[in-house]
């Protein structure tokens, strides 16, 4: 069983060393990745907020890429002995541009904006609470934008790593109107 795991092993180093020896394809335009990210809103100390999203982009130019994607964000406040959830289910797109990369076009860094629309629910649209307290915050569309900051690295030639700060400002919601998000995730590159 061991020498079994280790030839499996041994095969996925060689393919993986196969696949790195050649970067000069990456970032082509016209290339399609998808991503996945998950992290934190508003700071490490509350692990009970976090976020979830999954995009597609398609680079264009000089390493830029265009991105359209889908989320789900979930922000808890303290009552009294229990948390309510505040959800936002969001849709959002936009464009990343390039800043850096370096010679053998394995790190990047890229400054973007995103227009975002979704839905934002208020402890699942229940108003009333276990005390007999009502909520006067309700569901209801929000809209806005994201700023992001996102510094990726290529793992292999279809596979990135990255890490991302994003400020977004959105309309409508009921709980204030800028959020900071800290996140990773990887892509995937299909084509």
């Amino acid at each position: 069983m061991r020498r079994l795991f280790w030839t499996i092993m041994t095969i996925m180093l060689w393919s993986c060393i196969g696949i790195c020896r050649t970067y000069a394809q990456r970032c082509l335009p016209g290339t399609v990745g998808i991503g996945f990210r998950a992290g934190f809103i508003d700071g490490i100390r509350r692990p009970v907020d976090f976020y979830t999203d999954v995009d597609i982009c398609v680079y264009s130019v000089k390493s830029s890429r265009w991105i359209a994607g889908l989320g789900y964000r979930n922000k808890k406040y303290a009552y009294r002995t229990i948390h309510i959830p505040q959800e936002q289910f969001t849709a959002e797109g936009g464009y990343q541009y390039c800043c850096v990369s370096d010679r053998s076009r394995t790190f990047f860094l890229y400054f973007g904006g995103s227009a975002v629309i979704g839905y934002e629910t208020v402890n699942r649209n229940e108003r009333l609470l276990y005390d007999g307290a009502m909520l006067r915050n309700v569901s209801s569309f929000v809209y806005g934008g994201v700023l992001h900051l996102e510094a990726e690295a290529y793992l292999c030639d279809r596979v990135t790593a990255f890490i991302d700060v994003r400020e977004r400002c959105l309309w409508g919601g009921s709980a204030g109107k800028f959020h900071t998000q800290f996140g990773a995730g990887l892509r995937i590159i299909i084509n």
